[in-house]
This record gives structure tokens, C-alpha cells and sequence, in this order.
């Protein structure tokens, strides 16, 4: 899927993106007759399989991830449009990690969490970098005067999450839920990922 998706999303430097198109083609051809992507600008009439509000159903397949019932407030990730759209963030943020983990300087020593890491059981060791998704909303943002709300978000997590690793803390927040069954576990593993500190914040 993260190479389907560095594949065909296209994103440039003005930040013009073709995620509503993409959520369009894989509800026509991966879902077709039961779309799960839903949200587009009314003016996009030429998307035919992306509907503007959520009449989809998710009868066959999950709509939150396991990850999302710890945190109150979560978006599902079929969302493309209007508030909280964090399906057009997902689609274009993995094409972006999938170009980072296919780089030659990095892949030697960089693993996406939980997916190549199965949680915390094989981390890497020494000069190493970890790709975890995380909720800014789990933390605690405090917002500088006139400073944009996802500019303090980006602040406050980094200088949490390096505080945390600084007394040994981290290691916590890339555990496996507490209370999860194993089928959970492992469908966290396999295919949906996880959050950061979910269960713990």
C-alpha cells in the first residue's frame, strides 16, 4: 500500500496534490460498489466515486483502527475533506515516509513502528530512526504568541518526546496497548499500525 501510494500521488512544491483523485480511483477499483473514502469540494463533480459526505458503509471492514479507541477525538482515515480530514494527510505523508524509507542513506537503519518493528520487540540499536505515527491532541500543547497552532504542535511533541527519551521514558509510548487481544495486536502489526502511546497518554 505505502508503494501504491508513492507510486501515484502526485505532490509538489506548492503543496497541489491528486488525493482526491486517488481516494476516487481506489473506491472505484478497490472498493468498488461499496466506497469507503468519503469527503470531496462540491465543485469536484468529476469525482463520480468519491461521495461529499459519508454515505459509505464499513460493513466488511474496520472504520476506526484499534489505535483510535485510546484517544477521544480521532478522525477515521476514509475522511479526505473538511475538518479533521486526516485521510488526505494519511495518503500524502505515506507517499512522502515511503520515499524516506526507500532511501539509500537511510534504509539500512530506518524502521516504520509497529509495522517493521512489531512494537517495541525489534527496535534497532545504535544510529537509528524510527517512523511512528503520533496524536498531537494526547499532549500537551502550549502555543507561543502568534505562533500557528501546527507550528506549537510540532514544538511541544518533539520537545515531549525528547524529554521523555532523555530519562528514559520513551520506550513506554511504543509498547503495545495494555488490554489488547491478540488478534488486535497483530492486526496492528499486519496492517492498520498504531499511535504513540496509545493506552499509556
Amino acid at each position: 500500500l505505502w508503494a501504491f501510494l508513492a507510486e501515484h500521488l502526485e505532490d509538489d512544491e506548492t503543496n497541489a496534490n491528486n488525493r482526491f483523485a486517488l481516494a476516487d480511483r481506489l473506491n472505484a477499483e478497490a472498493f468498488a460498489g461499496a466506497p469507503k473514502f468519503w469527503g470531496k469540494p462540491p465543485s469536484r463533480d468529476d469525482l463520480k466515486a468519491l461521495p461529499i459526505k459519508k454515505h459509505v458503509s464499513y460493513s466488511d471492514i474496520a472504520e476506526r483502527r484499534v489505535a483510535e479507541r485510546f484517544f477521544k477525538g480521532t478522525q477515521p482515515v476514509w475522511k479526505m475533506f473538511t475538518a479533521g480530514s486526516v485521510g488526505g494527510q494519511t495518503m500524502t505523508g505515506i507517499a512522502r515516509l515511503e520515499a524516506l524509507r526507500k532511501d539509500e542513506a537511510l534504509c539500512s537503519y530506518l524502521r516504520i513502528w509497529p509495522f517493521e518493528t512489531d512494537f517495541e520487540r525489534s527496535l534497532p540499536q545504535g544510529a537509528s530512526v524510527v517512523i511512528a505515527e503520533l496524536y498531537p491532541s494526547a499532549f500537551d500543547i502550549a502555543p507561543e504568541a502568534d505562533e500557528v497552532l501546527d507550528r506549537a504542535q510540532v514544538r511541544c511533541v518533539a520537545e515531549e518526546l525528547a524529554r521523555r527519551d532523555q530519562i528514559g521514558e520513551l520506550l513506554p509510548l511504543l509498547q503495545a496497548p495494555l488490554g489488547v487481544s491478540d488478534g488486535d495486536r497483530q492486526a496492528m502489526v499486519d496492517d492498520e499500525g498504531s499511535i504513540i502511546g496509545a493506552g499509556v497518554l
